[in-house]
């Protein structure tokens, strides 16, 4: 059920089961998650044709293409967590950020032992340096494509960690 929003979840499983569960998200920043994003699309010869982007698209094309076809991969955060009214669906949010702290509040309500939870953020990337993607342009596109993310999860593009 990888990359399923929570009102399909909920709908999949009827109510009754979604509302004994306890639902968590780890979110991201938006400008942090859309530069991982670019770095994982060129490892996607699949996505990257299903948007147009070639091997040497700009970080800004990018942002252009990704707003003309719709895809799980970019989706804002907030169509998972929110159902089609706005109401939130899951029952903690946490943030990359803080995956730590934020894990082992889950990890401590449903009971799971912290020891076997060591290696949080594995497949992190190499990339440049986030200054290297933006400029002022950039940053806008990045806050009208998320705005639901920014505004809801509030974050902005100075707090990238």
């Amino acid at each position: 059920m990888q990359h399923l929003l929570a009102r399909q979840v909920r709908s999949e499983v009827g109510l009754e089961i979604f509302n004994s569960f306890y639902k968590f998200t780890i979110v991201r920043n938006p400008w942090d998650r859309i530069v991982s994003q670019f770095a994982y699309m060129q490892t996607r010869p699949d996505l990257m044709d299903f948007i147009g982007m070639q091997p040497d698209t700009e970080f800004k094309a990018y942002l252009g293409l990704i707003q003309k076809k719709q895809h799980v991969q970019w989706m804002p955060q907030t169509d998972f967590i929110l159902d089609q009214d706005g109401t939130l669906l899951v029952d903690k949010i946490g943030r990359l950020e803080n995956i730590e702290k934020d894990s082992h509040e889950v990890f401590d309500i449903l009971g799971v032992c912290r020891e076997q939870t060591k290696n949080f953020h594995a497949n992190r990337s190499e990339r440049k340096s986030i200054d290297h993607y933006y400029d002022q342009e950039s940053i806008e596109m990045v806050g009208e494509i998320y705005s639901s993310d920014i505004n809801y999860l509030n974050y902005s593009f100075d707090s990238i960690a």
